[in-house]
């Protein structure tokens, strides 16, 4: 008989074991955290601005880094810069000043700074010689835990004044680049912060968007500065030719503002015809005009005897006409009448 016997046991396949899990743990890192952040920027919402006086408000940033340790590490060190750059509205040089715009591309200035006194315009590191937001946080290790904290800082916004500035909605949206945190940090035992925000550090460059808006309307607005006196001077008592003169009336409104002006009849006025007194009982007769001619009367009826226009941005002049008709008999003495000028826009 031939004799069986049992094949060889794989005894290499026992001895490799041992090989392999030397292996496996020659590849692990010494030390590994990672550290991530987040930006959050407020609004600017101006709502409507005024005529002659700058607007200011306040916004928060807020920057948040979460840290969390894989293997044994003494935590991270972070350093970032919040860059803000242009936006949509585009902007001056060095970012200062920032623009609004409208429908019509035209411009409203913007300021964003880091101080009140609007000495320092917050910059970005995407722009040369202009000043990010910058910070810095430490977090301690704790394995498998994420370690999260958050630092604000404030920026100061402000519109000057801009009385040329056409009425409307104005906007600048600022994302991407132009919103951005950009952060470096430090792992593995360094005792060091990273020497900046864009270089530097055992953590790879790392930035993060967000997203926030600036917007302001430009009311309609009118402002009276000057009215002349319509000084009609000395006229004959007894009936004689009709006497005029001419005032003017001074105002500045937004440019694109619709206005209408109306005269009152004066304190004195019997029905619609107008008159100056003499305080004593004695009047004058007299009408206002819109024209040099003198035959659209200057009154306060709508789409009858207003004055109609739009604002330019600057002083517009409304020539007031007067006459004293002639065929009236008066006493001997100053005459004087008070009128309402009011414009409605």
């Amino acid at each position: 008989m031939i004799p069986v016997t049992s094949p060889a046991k794989p005894v290499l396949s026992i001895l490799a074991r041992p090989l392999l899990m030397a292996m496996v743990a020659v590849a692990c890192p010494p030390a590994s955290a990672e550290t991530k952040c987040t930006l959050a920027i407020d609004s600017f919402s101006f709502g409507t601005i005024s005529l002659t006086s700058p607007s200011t408000l306040t916004g928060t940033v807020t920057v948040t880094c979460e840290t969390t340790v894989f293997l044994a590490s003494n935590g991270a060190k972070i350093r970032y810069c919040v860059n803000i750059g242009e936006g949509t509205g585009g902007s001056g040089p060095s970012l200062s000043p920032r623009h609004l715009r409208n429908a019509l591309n035209e411009v409203l200035n913007l300021d964003l700074a880091h101080d009140a006194a609007f000495s320092s315009p917050v910059g970005s590191t995407n722009v040369a010689s202009t000043l990010p937001i910058t910070g810095t946080m430490e977090h301690p290790a704790a394995l498998w835990v994420p370690v999260s904290s958050s630092r604000s800082h404030v920026i100061h916004a402000r519109i000057p004044a801009q009385p040329a500035l056409r009425v409307g909605n104005y906007q600048s949206t600022f994302t991407g680049v132009h919103a951005e945190i950009s952060f470096r940090y430090e792992d593995e035992g360094s005792t060091t912060m990273p020497s900046s925000c864009t270089t530097g550090g055992a953590g790879n460059p790392a930035r993060k968007s967000t997203l926030f808006t600036a917007s302001a309307t430009v009311p309609p607005e009118c402002q009276l500065s000057t009215l002349d006196i319509l000084n009609f001077g000395q006229i004959s008592g007894l009936p004689g030719p009709a006497v005029t003169a001419t005032a003017a009336i001074n105002m500045t409104c937004r440019l694109g503002t619709d206005w209408r002006m109306s005269l009152g009849d004066g304190l004195h006025a019997q029905g619609t015809t107008r008159r100056m007194s003499n305080g004593s009982g004695a009047y004058a007769r007299y009408e206002l005009y819109r024209d040099a001619a003198m035959t659209q009367r200057f009154g306060q009826t709508v789409n009858v005897d207003q004055q109609a226009g739009s604002g330019t941005g600057s002083n517009q002049s409304i020539i007031v006409y007067g006459k004293v008709p002639s065929a009236q008999n008066l006493i001997p003495g100053s005459y004087s009448d008070q009128v309402v000028v009011t414009v409605t826009y």
